[in-house]
């Protein structure tokens, strides 16, 4: 015969185990009006690109990191600390289809994927002496590196700081439907992981405005969201509530200048 305290502990692991199920049928493209923004994870793999030269990631021990550049051109380098952040496949070229590209264009990409060994900082550099069909690179356009900070496991909270948050304070009437939570959660969960820590999140009633030229009043049903991170440039976001209370977002864009 079960104790009262077996049958208690059966009761709790079942939900328990409905509720993670109802959890994971969760998508993260559009969330309802008024929920709170999940806290963020570092990401067990990070994957960099072209538009992430010069900028710094940070990771924790255990975590992959890929580089993937457009061109097979490129000539992809051992990390500066090995010890740090060593490779573990690659560097791979792959062409593009010849009816995709003018032959001597580079057409393709080149692959590397580095694993996290221990906690220090390690830099991944590339270069490329051509850029296009018997073009020569210039300047910047020949040199590539980001730079990848390593934390000990179990880091993420500490690496993680929280950003700074600023919500728009204008009073709408009516009552607007849109919230700076759910905004500012839509647009996150738009943005990926692979970028510089977010050192600010600022969400504002309707778009953007010619400098000096009258702006159309706000309504409550969209804004924008503007991050900041700890390099590179900003990015924005349109948002907007429909009729039910669903929260879409735009892809993430550059911030643009002057406003």
């Amino acid at each position: 015969m079960k104790s009262g305290f077996g049958s208690a502990l059966g009761s709790i692991a079942l939900v328990g185990l409905v509720l993670l199920l109802a959890a994971c049928t969760v998508g993260p493209a559009a969330l309802p009006s008024g929920s709170s923004p999940a806290p963020v994870a570092t990401p067990a793999t990070l994957q960099v690109s072209e538009s992430s030269n010069g900028q710094t990631f940070t990771v924790v021990v255990g975590s992959e990191v890929t580089i993937l550049l457009t061109s097979t051109y490129w000539q992809i380098q051992p990390s500066s600390d090995s010890a740090v952040l060593a490779v573990v496949s690659g560097p791979t070229t792959s062409a593009a289809a010849p009816s995709a590209c003018l032959p001597g264009m580079g057409c393709g990409t080149v692959r590397a994927t580095f694993r996290a060994l221990l906690p220090g900082q390690a830099t991944i550099s590339a270069s490329r002496t051509t850029c296009g069909e018997a073009l020569a690179c210039t300047g910047s356009s020949g040199a590539y590196e980001v730079k990848i900070v390593v934390g000990p496991p179990g880091a993420e909270a500490s690496l993680l700081a929280s950003p700074e948050v600023i919500c728009d304070t204008s009073q709408l009437d009516p009552t607007p439907s849109l919230t700076c939570s759910a905004a500012l959660a839509v647009a996150l969960a738009g943005v990926g992981s692979a970028h510089p820590a977010i050192v600010r999140e600022e969400f504002r009633w309707g778009g953007f405005c010619p400098p000096g030229a009258p702006c159309v009043p706000p309504r409550g049903d969209e804004g924008i969201v503007v991050l900041d991170f700890a390099s590179g440039p900003p990015l924005f976001i349109d948002v907007s509530s429909n009729p039910g209370g669903i929260v879409s977002a735009s892809s993430p864009a550059p911030f643009p200048s002057g406003y």
